[in-house]
């Protein structure tokens, strides 16, 4: 049980946001959130990156790719190490040791549409470059979520 910390008027409408898929292309971003998971057979774990777009009409919205580093396919394995050298020098890091780092960076993340009928269509990052996005061309002001654990919404 969670006791809340006010009252929530639930007879209030409710501002939904579209969960259609971002358009293909690329979208200034940045890892907001990081967390290592085990595979559904539970012989593996991945890594689930959290992005967030930084910029333009999409602002705001999500996106996610998964990274098999422990599992029973090796081919999986060097996949997701490849996507974490590409990653990182995106970042602009030389050393990668800990998803962390690769936190509040922004970067270039190329995605496109992957279809399914059974699960609805979704976005698939399909690459990550250096990106010249700074603050000052995001027109963020205060202090930026990923730095501001009241912000996070998980």
């Amino acid at each position: 049980m969670a006791q809340l910390p006010n009252t929530i008027d639930c007879t209030q409408e409710v501002d939904k946001q579209t969960r259609e898929p971002l358009p293909p292309g690329p979208y200034s971003a940045q890892v907001i959130n990081d967390e290592m998971k085990p595979t559904k057979k539970g012989d593996g774990k991945y890594i689930e990156l959290t992005m967030e777009v930084l910029d333009g009409s999409h602002k705001g919205r999500w996106l996610f790719d998964r990274l098999n580093v422990v599992n029973p396919n090796k081919t999986a394995v060097e996949i997701s190490e490849r996507r974490l050298v590409e990653i990182g020098k995106a970042c602009r890091i030389e050393s990668l040791n800990d998803t962390n780092q690769l936190r509040g960076i922004p970067m270039k993340v190329t995605v496109k549409i992957e279809k399914s009928e059974e699960y609805g269509d979704r976005n698939v990052v399909t690459g990550y470059k250096k990106s010249d996005f700074t603050e000052t061309n995001s027109e963020a002001e205060g202090t930026p979520p990923w730095q501001d654990g009241e912000k996070l919404p998980f």
